[in-house]
């Protein structure tokens, strides 16, 4: 590590002040406020963790774990939301099935949150904890390890982001849409067919948020052209780089267009979604959904505790900026960790839509957006001004426009 980015790195942890905690505000058992529906659409939900803090959404026409479609949806044993297995197929298991886990497991949450911070250039214990483990590793193990790394952290990614989206809000009831992470240093190549049922799960996924309720979705995800590009290189496919970037072009645009159709023609619901950790423009790039413009969508970026521009967060249309630097939430378990990244930031603006709207459940997506954008802090970088979120704010703004 350079002496510039370790000199950084220990001023953000000793020097900079923290201005998130004071900017927050739960929600009391008591406040005059009405459930409302939030889905994690995400690599899963831990559901136990938040039945047991009564977040969990409940789908009352189902009855879990008896193999059947009770209400005729479509969907087997869908209690407390939807499922789809790595190649884009209905599945029951809202949490991905990992199986046996070789390590302990509270060190694999350090190990997975060091690898994080690791990609992300974050200084901390346990990414030297990463470092040397890899050390001492043989050559031919290195690609397990760091396999088994990518499914805990696939694994454990949808229920840190439900538990910061609920956070402060007894109010919530998570709905969790599962969608399935390669974790594969060569992923799995890219088809025609495999394409068509993403396409296909985008826009199922989006009409169960309609059939049930949702006012809000966080997607801390992703795709891009050039990451398809990349998985059909890796895969030897195609007969030179030109047809490689017709083809990925071709199987880009299929799953691009749908959740375009799908969320363009959901406009009651709030979607809300992550950057991405490229450090790039996703004006230029090209990812999804990101890089979109609609009036029912918001994009977030990551500042750390003191309101600064992380190293990994992508920029461009980047609607306001969270903190994304060692948030704090639970794992499958139920144990709570720290991790980085936009992933992070994107929910902390789903969680002040949740306390709105349960606060004032007649918003619309338009006035809901007004509230955390107008109330957000301005902060002048050099080439432009960003938006900061300040939820005590934009609560108190929510008072002054719509009584209470």
């Amino acid at each position: 590590m350079n002496g510039v980015l370790a000199a950084t790195i220990a001023a953000n942890r000793v020097e900079k002040a923290d201005i998130w905690a004071e900017r927050q505000v739960a929600l009391g058992d008591d406040a005059n406020a009405t459930p409302v529906t939030l889905a994690v659409w995400d690599s899963g939900l831990d559901t136990a963790i938040f039945a047991e803090t009564g977040q969990l959404w409940e789908n009352p026409d189902e009855t879990p774990g008896n193999g059947r479609d009770d209400d005729d949806n479509g969907y087997i044993d869908d209690r407390h939301g939807i499922a789809y297995d790595l190649d884009a197929n209905r599945v029951s298991e809202l949490l991905y099935p990992i199986g046996e886990i070789a390590e302990d497991e509270a060190s694999l949450q350090r190990l997975v949150k060091g690898i994080g911070d690791i990609q992300f250039n974050v200084d901390s214990e346990e990414a030297s904890a990463v470092r040397q483990r890899m050390a001492a590793l043989d050559q031919a193990e290195v690609k397990d390890f760091l396999e088994s790394l990518g499914a805990y952290g696939n694994y454990s990614h949808g229920t840190h982001v439900g538990g910061i989206a609920a956070a402060g809000n007894p109010f919530a009831r998570l709905l969790a849409a599962r969608m399935t992470y390669g974790h594969e240093l060569i992923p799995e190549e890219p088809t025609l067919p495999q394409a068509h049922r993403e396409a296909a799960m985008m826009l199922e996924t989006v009409q169960y948020f309609r059939d049930n309720g949702v006012r809000v979705v966080n997607m801390s995800w992703g795709g891009s052209l050039r990451g398809i590009e990349d998985a059909l290189e890796a895969n030897g496919a195609g007969d030179s780089p030109e047809a490689r970037k017709a083809f990925a072009r071709e199987l880009y645009d299929i799953t691009n267009d749908a959740l375009r159709r799908a969320i363009a023609e959901a406009p009651e619901i709030l979607f809300v979604t992550s950057a991405g950790n490229s450090d790039n423009d996703v004006r230029f790039d090209e990812f999804y959904p990101s890089s979109y413009d609609y009036p029912n969508l918001l994009t977030v970026g990551a500042v750390d505790k003191a309101g600064d521009e992380t190293s990994f967060t992508s920029l461009g249309k980047v609607d306001i900026y969270g903190n994304g630097f060692e948030v704090e939430s639970y794992v499958p378990g139920g144990n709570r960790i720290a991790y980085n990244g936009t992933s992070m930031s994107s929910p902390q603006v789903m969680n002040l839509a949740g306390k709105l709207l349960a606060l004032y459940p007649q918003l619309t997506v338009a006035e809901l957006k007004a509230l955390i954008l107008d109330a957000a802090d301005e902060k002048a970088l050099e080439s432009r001004t960003i938006r900061l979120l300040n939820p005590k704010a934009s609560l108190a703004l929510a008072g002054e426009r719509f009584g209470g």
